[in-house]
């Protein structure tokens, strides 16, 4: 969503933005959507890291891998 996109810039290192296109999409974009709830329901799985936890770290991640880390 914009608001996960808008929290990932915000904590990239460097200015950045994201933007949408106008380009066709495939036919199932419109209907993707993340959704633990069956892990939760049938695994009793439960997230590690609150959402802005998980996002930092993907951010460091991404970043450590472009240094070559």
């Amino acid at each position: 969503t914009a608001a996960i996109a808008d929290a990932l810039a915000g904590l990239w290192p460097s200015p950045c933005a994201w933007e949408t296109t106008a380009s066709p999409l495939p036919h199932e974009a419109g209907q993707l959507r993340l959704d633990a709830s069956l892990a939760k329901k049938e695994l009793q799985w439960q997230p590690k890291w609150p959402l802005q936890e998980a996002l930092r770290r993907t951010v460091d991640w991404q970043l450590a891998w472009l240094a070559g880390e």
